[in-house]
């Protein structure tokens, strides 16, 4: 029997608070796959927020404990080479998940409001990869990945597309969901996939519950309770 946890992250650049932190733990064997739990929250560090601290920071949470790392936010730029006649003006995940900002070419992206964040995303997935062990998962083909016995798998998630394709209403940004609402979003997500959460503290955290659906492709991908879908 395998146990095996993977790390979800909702990034974010202005604070620390803002990064949202979930791990959900599984349990595989002959029998199939069995959720352990899941769990919210984690400590943040103080002072500047830098993408090489985030990726210190995120490594620390995971590294020795966690198969898979799964990031909200674009890990590259859209390649130079897509012909001027593809569809959109982002990479083709984008166009595929209907992320609501599109990830251009190097130092682009629409809208350009968000050209600070995306850069920002990136650099985390630069520092990552640049520590031992760490491998992308990048195949779009790929519905199965295997437990690495040096590091884990870093990979790029988008939440909102995670409750789409889980048959829910996606959580609401920020900036409009109440604490009741994120709170039965949660029950929702949980119920449908049938684990428990449990919370590092008395308040629930938007991000952390972002992070949660952020962490479920990971889970798919490793053969846990959950589908991956290419």
């Amino acid at each position: 029997m395998k146990v095996l946890t993977v790390l979800g992250v909702d990034l974010a650049s202005a604070r620390w608070q803002d990064n949202g932190v979930a791990k959900l733990t599984f349990r595989v064997d002959g029998d199939g796959a069995a959720w352990v739990g899941a769990r919210l929250g984690a400590s943040r560090p103080t002072g500047a927020v830098t993408a090489t601290k985030v990726a210190q920071w995120i490594d620390s949470l995971a590294r020795g404990s966690s198969a898979a790392v799964s990031l909200d936010g674009p890990q590259g730029w859209r390649s130079p080479t897509t012909p001027v006649s593809a569809r959109g003006v982002g990479r083709r995940s984008d166009l595929a998940a209907r992320t609501q900002g599109k990830c251009g070419v190097r130092g682009t992206c629409f809208p350009g409001t968000q050209l600070r964040w995306f850069t920002f995303s990136i650099e985390v997935f630069e520092h990552l990869l640049g520590l031992p062990g760490v491998r992308l998962a990048n195949d779009i083909e790929t519905t199965s990945l295997s437990p690495l016995s040096d590091g884990y798998w870093l990979i790029e998630s988008y939440p909102t597309s995670v409750w789409r394709t889980s048959g829910l209403a996606p959580l609401p940004g920020k900036s409009r969901a109440t604490p009741e609402g994120t709170r039965a979003a949660l029950t929702t997500l949980a119920t449908t996939y049938g684990f428990t959460v449990e919370t590092s503290s008395d308040s629930l955290s938007h991000d952390d519950v972002q992070a949660l659906a952020a962490a479920l492709p990971a889970v798919a991908l490793l053969g846990g309770p959950a589908i991956a879908v290419p």
